[in-house]
């Protein structure tokens, strides 16, 4: 499920920052990467060159087997189109901070990719991945839907083998003592379930139920918790406000102080449908 990546290079990324994410992927399983930069012109052969001399330059120091390709058009079609056909996992970003304006009224490609692509998409920030006497923690925010049926085989692949998980689900409170009474026991029996069917790739699964926004208190618990790896399930129907203001995937993405792993329903991990 990590085996192989797909990573759009715009050449301005400090090659600091593409050693730390290249070490992050090869934590997680990655064997195999493509690199791909999309061209807002023709494509010319020193594009070409320098994308070949930085695969190389990777595979030399990293270990792993890495090809290349440069693409001209819209970055985000590129982007998804070139995931499919290389027959990659999943696609990864390093994150780059955008104002609230900027994200809303301008975009990106990593939300458009995000939008657009029914592979998984990680979106890398630079943290510690399993330092000497590092507790890693990953977290899944949960809602008991459809989700957890293509997330959960993710949380029990080696890749994300760790210290801990912590299931969260994030709710409104029930408008009465006895309706409040009933959604706390149906959450507890919902995380026992998940707990139970995951536990054997950690060494401790943490049952959290919070009430409140998921948009503020998912990231609010990845902060406090600290988190180092948030996997997401992400709706692919958003309503017309959702559309514009941006998914809780999305925002979460943005605003959670850790990696995140964002897994559409169209991705079908165990046969590869799409």
């Amino acid at each position: 499920m990590f085996d192989s990546a797909l990573l759009p290079v715009s050449f301005r990324e400090p090659v600091s920052r593409l050693t730390e994410m290249i070490d992050f992927l090869g934590n997680l399983g990655a064997r195999r990467l493509s690199l791909l930069h999309v061209a807002a012109g023709p494509v010319s052969s020193s594009a070409e060159t320098r994308l070949r001399q930085l695969a190389d330059s990777i595979a030399e120091t990293a270990g792993v087997q890495v090809g290349s390709r440069v693409r001209s058009g819209s970055p985000a079609y590129e982007i998804a189109t070139s995931a499919d056909e290389e027959g990659a996992d999943f696609i990864c970003f390093p994150w780059k901070r955008k104002s609230w304006i900027q994200r809303t009224l301008v975009g990106s490609t990593t939300r458009d990719v995000i939008r657009l692509s029914s592979l998984p998409v990680l979106v890398h920030k630079s943290r510690a991945f399993r330092a000497d006497g590092h507790h890693f923690r990953v977290l899944y925010p949960t809602n008991f839907k459809d989700t957890d049926r293509f997330v959960v085989p993710y949380l029990k692949t080696p890749g994300l083998t760790a210290d801990e998980l912590i299931l969260l689900t994030v709710r409104d409170r029930a408008p009465d003592p006895t309706a409040e009474s009933r959604a706390h026991r149906t959450c507890t029996e919902n995380l026992g379930r998940l707990a139970d069917e995951v536990a054997g790739n950690y060494k401790k699964v943490v049952q959290m139920e919070v009430i409140g926004n998921p948009r503020r208190q998912i990231s609010r618990v990845a902060r406090r918790d600290g988190a180092d790896f948030l996997v997401l399930g992400k709706s692919d129907r958003p309503d017309a406000l959702g559309s514009m203001m941006g998914s809780v995937a999305e925002e979460v993405a943005n605003s959670a102080p850790c990696s995140v792993f964002i897994i559409g329903r169209a991705y079908l991990p165990e046969g590869g449908a799409r």
